[in-house]
């Protein structure tokens, strides 16, 4: 099958076609392509926005949504689309990368240009997404996030050596009654380095009394963990606490940890038990 072509009046870009009538049509009346005739007010929703919006404060009918849930049932992509697919979103250099913000900016507008504008674009979405723009505002962190040495010790849930190693090392050695923080009973709300509102959770209430964090001492005069310490005081004084910022004790050897796991109190997560069976080869 023969492909016509034409460039868009408008960005240049090349624009294929399958017969030549269509294009010799489009030739003639001078018509964009689609990302350009749907800019601004080009835009058929031009100007919709907000209250607006011919949809907007309704809601779907259950019948609706029903319709459409069935309309998309039993839809498979084809095996081409599934082949494509995969080539973009695997490997180790992804594909999609070809189609970012950037390389298309620096196509269109040159690189220094382009990078500015990419600069400008990440700053956008850094603003939007942090803060209360984060999904995860308001929530303790997922069980497994992070990069600590995470398991369970007894079927609490630990994010780091340093919190097991005060678990074992203090409050079971010396039987201190203790709780959690990992709950929005001690959210604590803070402003960061950036003036947006974000929530901390502190590691460990001991004896109803004390609430620790714990951090290892090359971090605790970061500027992220003074400002959650400013807030923490403020928070331990309206609720009759006392704070202390400790580093721990030092993490557990070897031996304490495989008798920990043989004895079966001790358990990593996956990636982390992986790591654990190479580091004891070592």
């Amino acid at each position: 099958m023969n492909n016509f072509t034409r460039n868009c009046p408008e960005c240049t870009k090349i624009i294929n076609y399958n017969a030549k009538w269509s294009c010799e049509k489009a030739q003639l009346a001078n018509r964009l392509c689609k990302s350009c005739s749907k800019k601004g007010n080009k835009n058929p929703q031009y100007g919709n926005s907000g209250d607006k919006n011919p949809f907007y404060n309704k809601k779907h009918s259950k019948e609706t949504k029903e319709k459409i849930s069935l309309k998309n049932k039993g839809h498979k992509h084809s095996d081409e689309y599934k082949k494509n697919h995969k080539k973009i979103f695997t490997g180790k250099k992804k594909s999609i990368d070809k189609n970012s913000h950037l390389k298309v900016w620096i196509n269109k507008y040159g690189i220094e240009r382009a990078k500015e504008m990419y600069k400008d674009y990440k700053k956008l979405l850094s603003n939007k997404y942090s803060g209360e723009g984060n999904p995860m505002y308001g929530k303790p962190s997922p069980q497994g996030s992070g990069n600590g040495w995470s398991g369970w010790y007894k079927g609490w849930f630990f994010r780091s050596l340093l919190e097991l190693s005060y678990m074992i090392s203090v409050i079971e050695r010396f039987n201190i009654s203790w709780e959690s923080c990992e709950n929005n009973l001690y959210q604590i709300k803070y402003l960061d380095w950036n003036n947006k509102q974000r929530n901390y959770y502190p590691d460990f209430i001991l004896a109803n009394k004390y609430l620790i964090e714990i951090k290892p001492k090359r971090l605790q005069n970061s500027v992220n963990v003074k400002l959650k310490q400013q807030a923490a005081i403020e928070f331990c004084n309206k609720h009759n606490l006392k704070y202390k910022l400790t580093a721990g004790p030092n993490n557990l050897n070897l031996e304490i940890l495989k008798h920990k796991i043989q004895k079966g109190e001790l358990i990593f997560t996956k990636r982390y038990q992986v790591k654990f069976e190479n580091y004891k080869k070592i």
